[in-house]
């Protein structure tokens, strides 16, 4: 049996790993976006709501449904940003964006390595295993 053909069934496997490794990075980088986006518009909207109310005064406040509504709404909003940043942090979020990036770069090296026939098979196949025990997860369909 030819070389090329192990090579080739290799270098298959590490694509479609690749692919679903990119899926994966892809939402993760969204998810991470969704809740950093929302986190500071919601902390800009409370800090907005907080001190305009503080520098307009009464009048201000009166002109858009009263203190109370004002302090409402700009308690809600810093909750939303405390909340989105608590869930980032509980979800591991900016650490598996970088995992997951680090999987699809390793992925990459790899396949890059087997399409040039750079190296012995067996060593990249090694390279694999560790790819595989460091990053599986990136690597499963959702």
């Amino acid at each position: 049996m030819d070389e090329a053909d192990p090579r080739s069934e290799f270098l298959q496997q590490v694509e479609e790993d690749l692919e679903k490794a990119s899926r994966a990075a892809g939402r993760y980088r969204s998810q991470y976006r969704r809740m950093a986006v929302g986190g500071v518009l919601s902390a800009s909207l409370a800090a907005v709501l907080t001190g305009g109310a503080a520098a307009g005064g009464p009048e201000l406040a009166d002109a858009v449904g009263g203190w109370r509504l004002v302090c409402t709404v700009a308690a809600v909003a810093a909750a939303v940003a405390a909340a989105l940043a608590g869930l980032q942090e509980r979800l591991r979020t900016p650490e598996n964006v970088a995992a997951a990036e680090t999987c699809v770069a390793q992925l990459n090296a790899l396949r890059f390595a087997l399409r040039t026939g750079e190296g012995d098979l067996d060593a990249r196949r090694t390279e694999y295993r560790e790819i595989l025990r460091n990053h599986s997860k990136f690597m499963v369909t959702p």
